[in-house]
């Protein structure tokens, strides 16, 4: 059996090519092999089938210990999609009803997408460099699902929130409507 999980381990870490162009399998004495022939001797008593051997297993806190634990990780996703509907289906007739003109609805609706071109690598890239206690995604998802709230409740009161600041001009109702829609998104 080891000698089988050895061609197996041989086999995983792909073939390399000869001078020639030809194939060549990899020898289970090379020095690469061997590290992973290590780390793989420890499945090879239990019952798995020996493919199932060569795929390294997660650490105990990130496996997924129940189904309560799986649909409430689902819940994100289906608050993000929820947003997007209601999105999609109240953000035209409210931005019409803001007085933004007809020709210039799809670029208010397309404001958000082309800033998060721009926004998306550079948040990802300060959210992989994170070292809080939290983690590294979770201060961002704290942060967004604020966001979202908030941007929800300013564009569907961008009237009221114009107003509040004093202005009842339909210029600032479209600015703060487009802005509440940007941090929809």
């Amino acid at each position: 059996m080891a000698v089988n999980n050895d061609r197996l381990v041989a086999a995983s870490l792909g073939r390399s090519r000869s001078s020639s162009g030809s194939s060549v399998e990899p020898s289970p004495e090379s020095p690469e092999i061997k590290s992973r022939l290590q780390s793989t001797k420890s499945t090879v008593g239990r019952s798995r089938s020996e493919s199932a051997m060569l795929i390294p297993r997660l650490p105990r806190k990130y496996a997924i210990t129940s189904k309560g634990t799986l649909l409430l990780l689902s819940m994100i996703a289906l608050g993000q999609e929820i947003m997007y509907a209601v999105e999609l289906s109240y953000a035209a007739p409210l931005l019409q009803q803001y007085g933004v003109p007809r020709r210039f609805l799809s670029l208010a609706l397309l404001f958000s997408p082309i800033l998060s071109v721009f926004l998306t690598p550079l948040l990802a890239s300060l959210s992989d460099r994170l070292t809080w206690r939290l983690g590294r995604r979770r201060p961002f998802l704290m942060l967004f699902s604020a966001t979202l709230i908030l941007g929800a409740m300013t564009f569907t009161r961008a009237r009221s929130i114009a107003a509040l600041f004093g202005s009842s001009e339909t210029s600032a109702t479209i600015a703060v409507g487009v802005l509440g829609l940007t941090f929809c998104d």
